[in-house]
């Protein structure tokens, strides 16, 4: 009999604290599918560990905060009596009250992680209130700014800084990497030397809690058989977590073990890396998705061995799959094969699996009052994709020649919101993350359907591309689905920066969908691009200046500005390899324009996908100015300054007018408004679906007959025709209640033109009528 191989599936500390992150998810339920297919694989048992909850809970745990504590107090208050010589009375204040209130946040901590979990309500009162709670700056910052007295309302935001001040004395005299989310991240990205990397394995929080957790999953695990370890790396800040847990697997284990690492960071960052160091901590990296890879895998696995000593001398290359053996590393091959076949065949029908995920011991951070940012931390979501790769993949500084974004596929959205559903039930946690690239217009509505029939429908939210088929009708559509918020690139927001990098869509598109969207009630988010290499200070002004008009507009509720980078896998750079882009300059670490990928550093693994341009640090001088103006907007401060007072030294003025974004506001009602105005061109709609998303619709008759509904929170009326009979106002309710989503028709068998009049379409089109592209 075949030995069998057991799967465990790891997500290292930390990727965010609030839910799991979805790749576990997805492995999980491919291993389980292909099992199912093929018997012959002899896959034994499929374990998934959120290895970086687990770490959380131990950390900030009695025990944990008493273990730190107690190493670090001497240290603690040497700092803090150093920082008061210099002159920092702040810092030292602040580390003595940590040691002085040490057996409080010890006392505290469970409480603070069950108001968080939403458990013992009854301590809420007291967390806010009793002189015996410790405070640490940020909670102090809190409490100052507020115009009254905490209340019970405030314990989450409390709770949640309180995370946040432990976290900051954790990183000041215990661990200088640890964050709440994405340890080491910093480090991760800005070394080429791997021998850096390494000492961060032995670190304080990796070392004294994280190791034991480790020992624990593999005690836990069938001791005679084989184990396949399937590592997701997603950020730079999860590899140092990764990189321990192969480590300890491979030590303890041997050739009973073969580790795998994949992901997010191992696609981009790690994608041609050759280090044989990476022996000692793993066995193989897998690229984009990896399930061809797994496939190919298990099938040089499909022998009567005992352990993987043979596979760790493999001579034979796998698809995808990268392997690090003991004298040399074998690199993946890329073509196309069986195992790229069953790979795009299987994709679409991977729903993902969180099973076995106990989402009460992830807590629901409270960490900003902005309700768009909220949506990142507060909730467990269940992520999920509706597609794989990108449906557009054409933006100039994407990484459009890998696979994860130009490989599109559409997953079967039937089968995967019906799945979502169940697991939503079981699991407790009803909302969903759509974590696309772009979410598919055309999958968004049919999602939206399916969800629309449910008896409780979900709630969810993603991102999506600003483009003009986001129309108020599908906005509407979503927004009564359950949607309730959207994030967007924009980038830069002019019209010939948005030209420049291909984003194949224009403000006034920008400006439609953003103002359908928050007409239907659904938040709005911008991802905003500065030091782009082509980026001038007139370009910067304009595109500050519209999205400064587009918060005054009301359009969106939130945005972040991220610094351009230039990688090796994007767009921009493979078209300036082919003799394009003459005035970008690529430069190597020494300073060498780069005209070829022969010139691009080999040494290392870190960076390899960040590239340095000639000018880029022109760009650094912006980043305060556009920040702080950014977060007064959000909260409703500063957006009658013009944009140049934000920085300290000389800018153009805006060359967009005044008016610009009001201007697109106004050409997009005049075209909303002609399409709900034009009677004829919906009756003839035929291909198009009708939904009814309004309230329950009744007849009034008191002088003439009235139809009376309630749409968004309002009571709406609506005059019959005086020559109208009862019997036909009743057949137009019909009518409606046969659009109805729990009573959705697709040919609904009635005349439309006869029960439903010019006059009677103006009132209720746009107000709870919505038709949708079939």
């Amino acid at each position: 009999m075949k030995n069998k191989t057991h799967v465990v599936i790891i997500q290292p500390p930390i990727v965010q604290l609030n839910t799991p992150y979805p790749s576990g998810a997805y492995l999980k339920a491919f291993f389980q599918k292909i099992s199912e297919l093929n018997t012959g694989l002899n896959i034994g048992s499929i374990k998934w560990i959120d290895s970086g909850n687990i770490l959380f809970n131990h950390v900030f745990s009695k025990e944990g905060l008493a273990h730190i504590f107690s190493v670090t107090q001497h240290k603690a208050l040497k700092q803090a009596l150093q920082a008061e010589n210099e002159g920092n009375d702040n810092i030292a204040f602040n580390l003595r009250r940590y040691i002085a209130q040490k057996e409080s946040w010890i006392k505290w901590i469970p409480a603070i992680k069950d108001i968080l979990t939403g458990k013992t309500q009854e301590l809420y009162h007291e967390f806010v209130r009793s002189p015996s709670v410790p405070r640490g700056q940020r909670m102090e910052n809190f409490l100052v700014q507020l115009e009254r007295d905490a209340g019970v309302d405030d314990v989450r935001i409390l709770a949640s800084l309180a995370l946040a001040d432990l976290a900051d004395y954790i990183s000041a005299v215990f661990d200088s990497s640890y964050s709440l989310v994405r340890y080491a991240e910093s480090l991760a990205t800005s070394t080429k030397d791997f021998s850096v990397v390494e000492k961060t394995i032995n670190s304080p929080i990796l070392h004294d809690f994280y190791v034991s957790i480790v020992n624990d999953m593999i005690s836990e695990l069938p001791q005679n058989d084989k184990i396949l370890v399937c590592i997701s790396c997603p950020f730079p800040g999860t590899l140092a977590g990764a990189l321990c847990t192969g480590k300890i697997f491979k030590e303890k284990l041997g050739n009973k073990c073969f580790v795998v690492m994949g992901g997010g960071y191992v696609n981009t960052e790690l994608r041609s890396t050759n280090d044989i160091r990476l022996n000692n901590y793993i066995d193989a990296l897998s690229f984009d998705r990896g399930y061809g890879s797994y496939l190919n895998l298990f099938d040089l696995l499909n022998d009567n061995t005992d352990d993987f000593s043979l596979m760790k001398k493999c001579d034979k290359s796998i698809y995808k799959m990268r392997l690090f053996l003991a004298e040399k590393v074998l690199d993946a091959h890329h073509e196309k094969c069986e195992y790229s076949s069953q790979e795009d065949k299987i994709t679409p029908e991977i729903v993902p699996d969180y099973s076995g995920i106990d989402f009460t011991k992830y807590p629901r951070l409270a960490d900003s009052r902005n309700p768009m940012h909220r949506m990142w931390s507060d909730g467990s979501w269940l992520k999920a994709y509706l597609a794989h790769g990108c449906y557009w993949h054409k933006c100039a500084f994407c990484d459009t020649t890998l696979d994860y974004v130009c490989s599109y596929k559409k997953s079967q959205i039937d089968i995967l919101h019906e799945s979502l559903y169940e697991q939503a039930q079981k699991s407790g946690a009803r909302g969903i993350h759509l974590v696309d690239e772009a979410a598919p217009p055309v999958a968004l509505k049919d999602f939206a359907l399916a969800n629309l029939k449910k008896e409780e429908p979900l709630s969810f939210w993603g991102n999506i591309r600003y483009e003009k088929v986001f129309s108020r009708d599908l906005a509407d559509l979503l927004a009564h689905s359950g949607m309730t918020g959207v994030s967007g690139g924009i980038e830069i927001a002019s019209g010939s920066g948005l030209d420049a990098i291909c984003k194949g869509t224009d403000i006034d598109s920008i400006v439609a969908s953003c103002a359908a969207f928050k007409e239907a009630g659904i938040l709005t988010h911008a991802y905003m691009i500065y030091g782009y290499w082509i980026e001038t200070p007139q370009i910067l002004v304009d595109s500050m200046e519209t999205l400064r008009q587009m918060f005054c507009a009301g359009l969106l509720d939130s945005a972040f500005w991220h610094k351009f980078v230039l990688t090796r896998y994007s767009r921009i750079f493979n078209e300036y390899l082919q003799g394009q882009h003459i005035d970008l300059k690529p430069l190597n670490s020494n300073g060498k324009i780069i005209t070829s990928l022969n010139d691009i550093d080999s040494e290392g693994i870190f960076a390899s996908n960040d590239l340095r341009f000639a000018g880029e640090e022109k760009s650094r001088k912006y980043t305060q100015g556009l920040e702080y103006s950014l977060s007064e907007w959000m909260n409703g401060n500063g957006l009658d300054k013009p944009v140049r007072s934000w920085f300290d030294f000389s800018l153009p003025k805006p060359s967009i007018p005044s008016d610009y974004i009001e201007s697109a506001i106004a050409r997009y009602e005049r075209k909303r408004d002609k399409s709900f105005n034009d009677y004829d061109d919906f009756i003839n709609k035929n291909a198009d679906g009708f939904i009814w998303l309004g309230g329950n619709p009744f007849i009034i008759k008191a002088n003439g007959l009235q139809l009376c509904w309630t749409y968004m929170g309002e009571v709406l009326y609506a005059d019959f025709p005086k020559d109208v009979k009862l019997s036909q106002a009743e057949e137009l309710v019909s009518f409606i209640n046969s659009i109805t989503a729990k009573n959705i028709m697709d040919k609904p068998g009635f005349d439309v033109r006869k029960i439903m009049n010019k006059q009677i379409y103006k009132c209720i089109r746009g107000n709870g009528l919505c038709r949708y592209k079939k």
